[in-house]
């Protein structure tokens, strides 16, 4: 990492080009603080290529798809960004403070070894705890004000080490939203890199309604982590996963009413199985017994399910 480790700033967006120029004004003071911006434009918005020629700091560049590639489509952001750091944003997400960035500077400086830094969320209306964003596997209650050592990566508000991400690759596309995360994660780690939840950075929420269809987290989530653990964990990693999170699941969809959703998910995920089973490149087994003890701090699925009747975003 070099002695000051230059930013680059990736966000992702489909149909919000509003939102997204609202953000990148916000961002106009701060521009100076990152190597580049860039968007990448799943709705292929001639707005924002518009937007893009009038901005007054010359390293915005949008990255316009002729597809819409969901979440992982950051992935194209990604690749092309060529900064020691690659941060990334949904387009609903802002930096609460941006000369924050300096503890994230500070930090990627002082870990030869870190992989990538999660940040702190916050709901944008109160700047309360974004609660159905916390996947980490610990207590939010107890831990949201304190550095750890996470096996989940937050993946609209984090920052990744350049150098590792574009050696191994980011977000698989055919994931398209949800859970995208823990793959990326396990292949980090398994890089002999570690990722970590950093509180003294922070993002808002705004929790934004355009393009949000009711209920398919449960489906994304449900298809998406039998694929992620069948191809990517050892066996028995892979089946305890599946377990844990189906069930898990299964309970929040009911509690929901989208058990539906849910069940076409599992449904979808194992009609892929020969595919997938062919395509395991597990990572090693000391990698897994490093998950498992991450793992191993995940709250009960009662305090989960408390937190879910308090989301704001999974319906």
């Amino acid at each position: 990492m070099n002695v000051s480790p230059t930013i680059s700033l990736v966000i992702v967006t489909y149909l919000r080009e509003a939102i997204v120029c609202d953000t990148l004004r916000a961002l106009e003071p701060h521009a100076g603080l990152f190597h580049e911006i860039l968007v990448v434009d799943n709705g292929n918005s001639p707005r924002l290529i518009e937007f893009a020629r009038s901005y007054p700091s010359r390293n915005l560049r949008i990255l316009p798809r002729t597809s819409n590639d969901g979440a992982v489509g950051r992935t194209h952001g990604i690749l092309a960004a060529s900064g020691d750091i690659v941060l990334t944003l949904d387009d609903d997400v802002r930096l609460h403070d941006p000369s924050e960035l300096l503890n994230l500077r500070r930090f990627f400086q002082a870990g030869a070894k870190v992989g990538c830094v999660n940040f702190r969320i916050l709901y944008e209306s109160d700047l309360s705890l974004d609660l159905s964003d916390w996947c980490h596997p610990r207590d939010p209650i107890l831990f949201a004000g304190r550095l750890f050592e996470t096996s989940y990566i937050s993946e609209g508000a984090c920052a990744l080490n350049g150098a590792t991400i574009r050696q191994i690759g980011a977000y698989p596309l055919d994931l398209f939203i949800g859970q995208e995360g823990v793959e990326l994660a396990a292949r980090i780690l398994d890089a002999g890199y570690d990722i970590y939840y950093l509180p003294s950075v922070s993002v808002t929420h705004s929790v934004a309604a355009e393009g949000r269809t009711s209920g398919r987290q449960f489906y994304f989530n449900a298809r998406n982590i039998y694929w992620i653990a069948l191809r990517t964990y050892p066996l028995g990693l892979a089946i305890r996963t599946i377990c844990r999170e189906w069930s898990t699941l299964a309970l929040f969809s009911l509690v929901r009413g989208r058990l539906l959703h849910f069940v076409r998910g599992c449904f979808e995920g194992l009609r892929r199985t020969a595919t997938l089973w062919a395509e395991r490149r597990p990572i090693g087994s000391d990698t897994a017994r490093h998950i498992k003890r991450l793992n191993s701090f995940k709250p009960t699925v009662l305090r989960r399910v408390k937190r879910l009747l308090r989301s704001k975003t999974l319906g």
